[in-house]
């Protein structure tokens, strides 16, 4: 009987991608960063350390970037 009940309960949290889709659009959040800083730059790198708020959690994110150049052997 236990078995049965949870496969009741997963047929009814189950959802097709596209009605996911639809309700995380109808449901999104703007999210707000706060203390952003530049934590390294350089011609080739950069790394910004931001803040981020979502629900009681605050969120520590970090975004680098490597720039990669590629030299043409003739």
């Amino acid at each position: 009987m236990w078995y049965n009940a949870s496969l009741t309960n997963a047929a009814e949290n189950f959802f097709y991608p596209s009605d996911v889709e639809i309700h995380h659009l109808e449901t999104a959040q703007q999210l707000e960063f706060t203390d952003i800083t530049v934590v390294s730059q350089g011609p080739l790198r950069a790394a910004v350390k931001a803040q981020v708020r979502y629900g009681q959690s605050l969120i520590s994110v970090t975004v680098k970037s490597t720039l990669i150049t590629s030299l043409a052997i003739r």
